[in-house]
């Protein structure tokens, strides 16, 4: 139902799906009068699907179990910190380091991330290991104007693992790192495929932002296929 819901969400039940009015509506599409949650929402509880609402104030989203799906949302909200490292993220892999979530997908939303170009390491989603990630059909930009100070990326994700499959996304960023920057801590995946997506940036060193690979382990095979890189450096 249309509305504004300032609660905190704490899901522990497992095999809830929640709809809003936007149900399989994309979050960049035409959209009717919004569901709106305010509140920090968390996931305690596996196979968790939410579809066709927006988050905006509060409202980040913080994953603690597999098989979570997010889709034709738009998320507005305030990213939170989760480690003691100041990395902050509209949707999260849990809130410390060491964290571990498996079987995610993040479908056709929208995405803003509010800040002003000094806010340190904003981001749209932010995992520290992740195993089988599919990331597809988002739009995802941040809502500085030009280009600032701080380390950001529009998706960080510091160790996937498993099939990560990123495909047919818009990355639109302004900030001073990547687009989409993977392996920090090493990449350990069975498949990692990059394709498809259109990368846009505004960086200090006249790149787009584009593509940050780390930590590539041996053996790991990456396909980057028919993506489109732009920048938009003045």
């Amino acid at each position: 139902m249309a509305g504004t819901y300032a609660d905190a969400l704490n899901i522990k039940n497992a095999g809830i799906t929640i709809i809003g009015p936007n149900y399989g509506i994309k979050g960049n599409g035409e959209r009717v009068t919004e569901a709106i949650i305010t509140g920090a929402v968390t996931i305690n509880a596996a196979n968790v699907t939410m579809d066709g609402l927006q988050f905006q104030d509060q409202a980040s989203t913080k994953i603690h179990k597999p098989y979570f799906t997010a889709k034709n949302n738009r998320y507005l909200d305030e990213p939170v910190k989760i480690d003691n490292c100041n990395r902050c993220g509209q949707i999260t892999g849990g809130d410390t380091q060491d964290s571990d979530v498996s079987n995610i997908v993040i479908m056709d939303n929208y995405f803003c991330v509010p800040g002003s170009n000094g806010d340190y390491q904003h981001q749209a989603l932010s995992f520290d290991k992740v195993t089988n990630l599919t990331l597809t059909g988002n739009y995802i930009t941040n809502e500085a104007d030009s280009v600032g100070t701080a380390n950001t990326e529009n998706v960080m994700i510091y160790s996937p693992e498993g099939e990560v499959i990123i495909s047919n996304n818009e990355f639109h960023l302004y900030g001073d790192n990547a687009c989409l920057r993977m392996g920090f801590y090493g990449i350990n995946t069975t498949k990692l495929l990059i394709k498809d997506n259109l990368f846009t940036g505004n960086t200090p060193n006249g790149a787009c932002g584009g593509i940050m690979l780390e930590g590539i382990s041996e053996g790991v095979v990456v396909e980057i296929i028919g993506n489109t890189m732009e920048s938009k450096n003045e």
